[in-house]
């Protein structure tokens, strides 16, 4: 075949150039997926899970933030569940120390112990 048609050698070769280019663009950039485990303190549940609505309303408007959502351990009642899932690790690191999550950060302690976050990469 000759060089400019189509699936020659040279555009084989530049094509599985370009992919592996693609593939590595890929691992430096890969998506932050967080499940985080928030134990509230008794009888703060209610009002904990209210300002916590209100608290992801606002991180879901941010740039890279593309899954956010909570939900209760049936097994711990005193117990919420975050699943967060970021564009990249950038995105992530400017959410933990903007405005918004500087203010959640001085609320969060009059209603939790204390929280356990697991970063995951996917497989």
């Amino acid at each position: 075949r000759a060089r400019d048609e189509p699936f020659g050698a040279f555009h084989t070769g530049r094509l599985f150039f370009l992919l592996l280019q693609k593939r590595d663009t890929v691992r430096h950039m890969s998506k932050v997926f967080l499940f985080v485990e928030v134990n509230v303190k008794p009888g703060q549940f209610d009002e904990f899970v209210s300002k916590l609505k209100s608290h992801i309303a606002v991180i879901r408007t941010e740039a890279g933030c593309e899954f956010i959502d909570i939900y209760r351990d049936t097994q711990k009642p005193d117990v919420v569940n975050v699943w967060e899932i970021w564009s990249d690790r950038p995105s992530w690191d400017a959410h933990m120390v903007n405005e918004n999550s500087k203010a959640w950060q001085a609320i969060g302690p009059n209603y939790v112990f204390g929280e356990t976050i697991t970063v995951m990469d996917a497989l």
